[in-house]
């Protein structure tokens, strides 16, 4: 078995939470430096940055429930605790 985040988990898991753990830090960085990730960012006009935001928040929740990966508590984009 592998371990994740110090428990150990099944190979099977440990992909589920680690492609989360990408999917997550995209979503942050698009929300903090879009400009870095989003190559035409400041081509596209504020409603259309307003709605790619939004679009990223409801995918990456459709991921996180496709790959099975569920939140014991979500406190902030940065501070929150799976279930492992």
């Amino acid at each position: 078995m592998v371990e994740y985040q110090g428990k150990k988990v099944t190979v099977r898991t440990k992909v589920k939470h680690e492609l989360s753990d990408v999917v997550i830090a995209w979503v942050n960085q698009v929300v903090k430096n879009p400009e870095a990730v989003i190559v035409d960012w400041n081509q596209m006009t504020a409603k259309e940055q307003e709605e790619f935001e939004r679009q990223a928040f409801l995918l990456e929740g459709k991921l996180h429930k496709v790959i099975g990966v569920a939140f014991a508590e979500i406190i902030s984009s940065s501070n929150y605790k799976k279930k492992i």
